[in-house]
């Protein structure tokens, strides 16, 4: 038998470290290739705010949350989780960082009022 230092096992990559920072940064990136898939939509004037996120919901959010129960979040992954998430909202509402456009606004103008680091700890 071959020895390695990570493997993916039913979606979840498996360390020999057995921490989850590789995990998260795995999921993050998957998140972030479906998202940018919806890339046409989220540039789109004519579908609402409301169905963007809807979409976002559907479609990011799980594949980002997928395993989330298991890990066990280091202050780094948390931050690097709300970075991807602010990224993705932004993209949806057509705002760059440059714009100076606050993350509770952003929030607010979405309907986002929880956070997906206090999801994944609720899990």
């Amino acid at each position: 038998m071959e020895q390695v230092n990570e493997f993916v096992y039913l979606g979840s990559l498996i360390t020999e470290d057995e921490k989850c920072t590789a995990e998260v940064k795995r999921r993050i990136g998957l998140a972030s290739g479906m998202n940018g898939r919806f890339g046409k939509i989220w540039k789109s004037h004519n579908i609402s705010n409301k169905t963007k996120v809807r979409l976002y919901e559907l479609f990011v959010i799980p594949v980002l949350m997928y395993g989330a129960e298991c890990w066990c979040l280091q202050k780094e992954d948390e931050g690097k989780i709300s970075a991807a998430e602010m990224g993705w909202l932004r993209r949806i509402i057509r705002v760059a960082r440059r714009d100076r456009m606050r993350n509770e606004v952003i929030r607010e103008v979405l309907h986002q009022e929880e956070t997906l680091v206090n999801k994944i700890k609720k899990k």
